[in-house]
């Protein structure tokens, strides 16, 4: 049953199985918010979830998640739906190589919202997870569903050919890509994609084994495939609608519902609610839902500077034919971009049997309160539409089309050095963006709107510089804001691109690196992060905070950790972890500056385990 005290945190759906860890990742969304993005890392590798409120500042294990899973994650997105982030922090640089922004020809988005994680272990078989979601990598408060889907790796390719659409789906992403993808990411590709045909996923409680991966909008799956010629009852969620393919179903023997945003319903006309009306019993979701997350359609383009909004933004369609129920669940609204050829889209169909996943049992509060539950109410249309609505939706094409003319300008970086180890940042456009119409700046998201906002106008012509940068705030991501007034009422509009750079410095990622680690309790911390258990991560953080032991936790903090015992015990039993100590002070011991940053004591330590490993290489040769 879907309830509103059913609830799951994102980010727990990420955690590896008890005894194994994260090997690789792959997601698709079609809004991405970085800040969002950072904690993955920490639910990877930590098991941690935080707020979106966390110090991301002061957080060593967040750097420590990040390189773990460097060159073991990537995520797929829409080009130009990256959210601004609220804070600036050099952290967003390390995500980077992670992100791959995606252009689908014609006038269709990216949409698919799914995981692919594998997970290995030292004494098990190789497990995999496939999520697919109506929620995109973000904090929106929506009302949404994720479906979750485990399977082991089998050797031989059992079940292939009901795997072949997810496969078929991997392996077309790295075309989609709006730059050519390094080596490295398409071999992580092809290599999720091969094994997911060799995985049997095990399908959720109360529901049949067989179901459907359904993928659309890449070659070989233009159109998704979720609806019977006929059914007695239909039931369709959906936030966004198109009514001329709504009225295009086939209409059900007895009933038909249709839940969607009041605003959905608001802005059609008389003539397509009477369609509409007369075909679906229509409901939207209580007040304590509010307006969602704005994002796909050309219908409703979206015009708000935040994605952290909440509302209704599921999408399932459930059919019933007798006693036989069809369930489809993911990233595809009700509308002919959806439908029709023009979106990338996933959806997964279930089967099952109408006593456990029906209609009423999905959606009705128990046996005796059916659909629609105390989810939903019955639509009253408004008597008059204000005209806020249609110049709001004016607006909204304003600043769509400005967006879309930037995107379509081939915007690159190129770096050039200044003098004391100063860098200049200037991005250019292949072709001038006829955005005359708006005003609107830019700026790296490493440096504060305030201080380092150009305008766009220059753009043109010999581009736009920053300068003064130091290397670590060197960064291919550039937030853009756009505005517009129309018709009395102000408009904006705020992304980020993930934009080539050439020339960026080779000391940038150690700058980063040391603007982070910018103390030697910090180098400390960061070591007993790597040192430590999963486990443990929680005690230690609450010891770092109230300086303060519990169990295992820092000597050189006024903890009662034994590092000698700790280095010792990670050399004969984790040599990753000494691997990762290893690159690590490596990298801090290229610059004075990083030198510094390590303690005495720890050198003399550090020494012992470098001669302990360099003696068993020597008996091992």
């Amino acid at each position: 049953m879907l309830s509103p005290e059913a609830r799951h945190i994102y980010l727990n759906e990420l955690k590896p199985p008890p005894g194994y860890i994260l090997d690789r990742a792959l997601a698709t969304t079609f809004s991405l918010d970085l800040l969002t993005l950072l904690f993955a890392p920490l639910a990877m590798v930590f098991y941690e979830c935080q707020e979106k409120d966390f110090d991301l500042g002061g957080r060593v294990e967040v750097i420590e998640a990040l390189r773990r899973v460097a060159g073991r994650l990537v995520i797929f997105c829409q080009k130009g739906r990256i959210t601004v982030p609220r804070t600036a922090t050099l952290l967003y640089s390390y995500l980077e190589p992670v992100v791959v922004e995606v252009q689908p020809g014609g006038e269709g988005v990216f949409h698919p919202k799914t995981w692919l994680l594998r997970f290995t272990a030292e004494d098990g078989p190789v497990v995999y997870r496939f999520l697919c979601l109506s929620r995109n990598l973000t904090f929106d408060h929506s009302w949404d569903t994720v479906l979750s889907l485990e399977g082991v790796l089998q050797e031989r390719r059992v079940g292939f050919s009901a795997n072949r659409p997810l496969r078929d789906f991997i392996r077309a992403l790295p075309k989609l890509a709006d730059r050519e993808l390094p080596p490295q990411i398409r071999e992580h590709i092809e290599l999720l994609a091969e094994e997911a045909g060799r995985v049997i996923f095990e399908a959720p409680p109360g529901f049949d084994r067989e179901f459907d991966f359904v993928p659309s909008g890449i070659p070989g799956y233009r159109y998704p495939r979720l609806l019977g010629e006929s059914c007695s009852r239909l039931a369709i969620i959906s936030p966004f609608i198109s009514p001329g393919w709504l009225m295009q179903l086939p209409p059900a023997r007895k009933e038909s519902f249709l839940v969607t945003r009041e605003e959905s319903v608001d802005s059609l006309s008389d003539q397509q609610y009477g369609w509409l009306s007369g075909k679906f019993s229509l409901y939207t979701m209580h007040e304590a839902a509010q307006v969602p997350e704005m994002e796909t359609e050309d219908e409703q383009p979206e015009s708000q500077e935040t994605n952290d909004l909440p509302g209704l933004h599921a999408k399932l369609y459930v059919t019933e034919d007798g006693a036989n129920v069809v369930v489809a669940t993911g990233s595809a609204n009700a509308t002919d971009a959806a439908f029709r050829g023009r979106n990338v889209e996933f959806m997964v169909r279930l089967r099952g049997k109408r006593e456990r996943c029906g209609i009423d049992r999905l959606f009705g509060s128990d046996a005796k309160r059916p659909f629609p539950g105390e989810l939903f109410r019955p639509y009253e249309r408004p008597g008059e539409i204000p005209e806020e609505l249609a110049i709001k939706r004016e607006l909204n094409i304003i600043l769509e089309g400005a967006r879309r003319d930037l995107l379509k300008s081939k915007l690159a970086l190129q770096v050039q050095p200044e003098k004391e180890g100063l860098y200049s940042l200037i991005l250019s456009a292949a072709s001038w963006p006829d955005i005359n119409s708006v005003n609107g700046f830019c700026y790296p998201i490493t440096l504060k709107k305030e201080d380092h906002a150009r305008e766009l106008k220059g753009l043109g012509r010999e581009g736009i510089t920053f300068t003064g940068l130091p290397p670590a705030s060197v960064t291919g991501f550039i937030a853009f804001q756009l505005k517009v007034r129309h018709r009395g009422q102000d408009g904006a509009l705020a992304f980020v691109l993930n934009l080539p750079v050439d020339g960026m410095p080779e000391e940038r990622d150690r700058e980063i690196l040391l603007s982070l680690i910018d103390g030697r309790e910090k180098f400390i911390r960061y070591l007993l992060y790597i040192l430590s258990e999963e486990q443990d991560v929680y005690h230690l953080r609450d010891a770092f905070e109230t300086g303060k032991s519990r169990g295992r936790g820092g000597a050189q903090l006024g903890f009662n950790l034994p590092l000698l015992e700790e280095l010792v015990r990670a050399y004969s039993r984790q040599p990753a972890k000494i691997e990762r100590i290893a690159r690590l002070v490596a990298e801090l011991e290229q610059t004075e500056k990083g030198k510094e940053l390590l303690p005495e004591d720890f050198r003399q330590l550090w020494a012992v385990i470098e001669a302990a490993g360099k003696e068993a290489a020597c008996h091992e040769r």
